[in-house]
């Protein structure tokens, strides 16, 4: 399920597997059980060591982590690595006219990490879900999941009734899914928010003089 728009990230909703498709843990080879005892799902990673593989050692047990624990971490990573969607107005120059539109738009593209969490290989995949816009002049916010589009096609649009100066904000809510090593997908809800800033527009007032 996705975040309401505009409502900023859900924290808590992540789509695990049901407990009737995730087996107990103990039984050999499972690298995700469920443990009766704590209710939680937990990943056990096997821990290559060299020395035991050459009968040097006794080998290191294998790595348990929570899926708590994992989805903490995971978000914690997301959400300074998640770079800002970025924020595309037409015309694209400082000054513009009062009363006539500014075209807005972004560019919902996905962003991929590979990364070590907790000893753990993990994949991440997180992508914009919805946007909201302040145009900076004291009007509604624009809370929407459409990322926009530009001329002709514009669907995002402002116009400023007065002249001065104004900066827009964008303000994109991220979701997303990961996975531990080759495994299953595991979607994410909450996994971010980004903020994204347009320089200083200044907007002027022209008129129109007929002259002779």
């Amino acid at each position: 399920m996705s975040p309401p728009v505009g409502s900023g990230p859900m924290v808590e909703q992540v789509a695990w597997p049901e407990f009737g498709d995730v087996p107990d843990c103990g039984v050999t080879d499972v690298r995700t059980c469920y443990d009766p005892g704590t209710g939680e799902v937990t990943i056990v990673w096997p821990v290559v060591d060299e020395d035991a593989e050459t009968g040097d050692g006794e080998g290191e047990p294998d790595l348990v982590v929570t899926a708590t624990q994992l989805v903490t971490a995971v978000r914690e990573y997301a959400r300074v690595r998640i770079a800002p969607a970025p924020l595309i107005l037409q015309p694209d120059q400082d000054w513009h006219l009062v009363n006539l539109p500014v075209i807005a738009r972004t560019e919902p593209a996905v962003q991929e990490f590979s990364v070590l969490l907790l000893g753990l290989p993990v994949e991440i995949r997180a992508e914009p879900v919805s946007y909201s816009w302040d145009f900076g002049d004291g009007s509604a916010v624009l809370n929407t999941t459409d990322p926009g589009a530009g001329y002709p096609d514009q669907t995002i649009e402002h116009a400023y009734e007065a002249a001065g100066e104004y900066q827009i904000t964008l303000i994109t809510y991220w979701s997303g899914s990961f996975r531990v090593g080759d495994g299953a997908w595991i979607d994410i809800d909450g996994l971010g928010v980004t903020a994204s800033t347009s320089p200083v527009l200044d907007l002027q007032a022209r008129t129109t003089r007929l002259v002779g």
